[in-house]
């Protein structure tokens, strides 16, 4: 079974931090940016079963 993979847009560092490690834990593959504009990039680059963002 292949690793769900999950991308957290988020500007805060402090919680880019914190839910990448909880995600992780819990067993998925997690990718981050920073904003809008790098996270459209990431998703068409990473094509992610799930998208975080706030």
């Amino acid at each position: 079974m292949h690793q769900k993979k999950i991308l957290f847009v988020e500007d805060s560092a402090l919680l880019q931090k914190t839910f990448g490690e909880v995600l992780t834990q819990e067993g998925f593959r997690v990718v981050m940016a920073s904003d809008g504009e790098a996270g459209l990039s990431m998703a068409r680059k990473e094509k992610p079963d799930l998208i975080l963002l706030d």
